[in-house]
């Protein structure tokens, strides 16, 4: 099942809490510099020329091991 959740404003931790579940994919976008010049240098992939919205994608795993 494909389903997109669209989330406000959370911490990292309540977002991986919620949300993570093993082999999920997740796409993130933001408005800092980093995130626009990537979404930005999307436009040359796209036929109509429009930024990207995501500038990263994660795969979800199992949780990481405290050491």
């Amino acid at each position: 099942m494909n389903e997109v959740i669209n989330v406000g404003p959370m911490s990292n931790r309540e977002f991986l809490e919620t949300y993570a579940r093993d082999g999920r994919v997740g796409l993130s976008g933001d408005v800092t510099l980093v995130d626009q010049a990537i979404r930005a240098a999307e436009r040359h992939v796209d036929e109509g020329h429009r930024w990207g919205h995501w500038s990263h994608a994660f795969l979800f795993q199992d949780r990481r091991l405290k050491p």
